[in-house]
């Protein structure tokens, strides 16, 4: 880890601490308040945190205290927050560049969902800016051992709550009971509890006042079981303040809904390797192999179908829960051909084809995410004292949300970085 540690840190170093700046005649998507867009402003940001949002006025180009980054035609947001990560294999994608890809792709805090002991250290190097990397919240997974015990699962939720963790993941096995028993002792405790479904019974879930539910199979098991009730379903999720993590990208390249060719070209595969690049294709190639002769092509049609419809019949409930005001959250999850960061555009436009607003879209990768941890008094949205998290976009993602690839300038906690930087080798 110290390794890591001064590796990254003298990346750091060139970009200087945070900076006193001005930008100047920028249009404003704040994501929270009355206006969706605000022209034309003055953004002053001091000490790493936004200090005024005002119209513009050219007298503001002139104060030789600050930088100043002009924004004319130029559109600023907060920076996104991927809700599901899984750190990469390190000889796949070393850790430094990891971030640097999410930060060129405008991703400003990762919620990691199978933490380490070690990655305590990081989280805690990153917060004082030892390292150049998102914002970082870990989990640490609950244990699964069929023979633990209620005590056990008391001192193990104490015991992280103490050691700093941000939150718990559930991830399979336990019982009934310890499940809920968990739940209780997470919730006393004050440390929220995530993750998968309990035997993809959502039910279970939404008693257990799981923070957030991952993965979009339980939502759609629990419409198709009684349809007729998924609008209580939805009452129960909102009411009890619990998160939907579809992470539906990995569930379109694992069921066969793209071509070969299709996902050679998303977001972000130009920065892959060659290497990574053969092994993520070996990778889908040994999967897909398995219906890829004569004598199964009619399971495999029927497969690519099947997944098809499900994803489908999920995209209207996923339309269903974001006009219901359910808390949505956004990640593509860790995959093949989903690259670090980039991968978060190709999220956006399945929430998209879901007929959810650009607008709504937005909110969920930035202001959801903040709320999840209670703090969106802190970061999430452009208003006063917030923590200057931003990205400074070319073109309006409001009309397109493909524009969400038109990063022209992230800034950090009031560092400013360029893409075309972080992305050199």
């Amino acid at each position: 880890m110290k390794k890591i540690i001064l590796l990254v840190f003298c990346i750091t170093a060139k970009y200087c601490s945070a900076q006193n700046l001005i930008i100047t005649n920028v249009n404003v998507i704040p994501i929270e308040g009355k206006e969706t867009l605000l022209k034309n402003q003055t953004v002053i940001i001091k000490d790493g945190k936004i200090e005024s949002t005002t119209p513009f006025k050219q007298e503001h180009t002139k104060d030789k205290s600050k930088t100043i980054i002009d924004g004319t035609g130029k559109y600023l947001m907060p920076g996104m927050a991927d809700m599901h990560v899984h750190f990469p294999n390190e000889k796949d994608i070393p850790l430094q560049q990891f971030f640097k890809f999410n930060l060129a792709a405008g991703v400003t805090t990762l919620r990691s969902m199978r933490g380490e002991p070690r990655h305590l250290t990081l989280r805690d190097s990153i917060t004082k800016k030892l390292i150049l990397a998102p914002d970082l919240y870990i989990s640490i997974s609950l244990p699964s051992d069929s023979t633990i015990t209620d005590k056990d699962l008391e001192k193990f939720v104490k015991q992280s709550k103490k050691e700093g963790w941000d939150f718990i993941k559930y991830i399979s096995g336990l019982t009934p009971t310890l499940f809920y028993t968990t739940a209780l002792i997470s919730k006393e405790s004050g440390l929220k509890m995530a993750g998968h479904v309990y035997n993809q019974d959502l039910q279970t879930a939404i008693k257990a006042n799981q923070a957030s539910v991952e993965h979009y199979q339980s939502i759609l098991k629990e419409f198709r079981k009684d349809s007729l009730h998924f609008p209580d379903v939805m009452n129960q999720l909102k009411e009890r303040n619990i998160y939907v993590c579809p992470t539906l990208s990995f569930y379109y390249i694992w069921g066969m809904q793209y071509g070969a060719d299709d996902l050679k070209e998303r977001n972000g595969m130009k920065y892959i390797n060659i290497e990574l690049l053969s092994k993520w294709e070996k990778e889908y190639d040994d999967y897909y192999s398995k219906y890829n002769t004569p004598a199964k092509e009619e399971e495999r049609l029927k497969t690519i179908a099947r997944v098809k419809q499900s994803l489908y019949d999920f995209g209207k409930l996923l339309k269903r829960m974001s006009d219901a005001n359910v808390k949505l959250l956004l990640s593509p999850d860790e995959s093949a051909f989903n690259v670090p960061g980039f991968a978060m555009a190709e999220e956006m436009k399945l929430y998209q084809k879901a007929g959810l607003s650009n607008a709504a879209i937005l909110k969920i990768v930035t202001y959801n995410a903040a709320c999840f941890f209670n703090k969106e008094n802190e970061w999430g949205s452009i208003a006063k004292n917030k923590r200057a998290n931003l990205i400074l976009l070319d073109k309006n993602p409001l009309d397109d949300i493909d524009n969400i690839k038109t990063i022209n300038t992230v800034i950090l906690g009031g560092k400013v970085l360029k893409p075309e930087d972080l992305l050199k080798k």
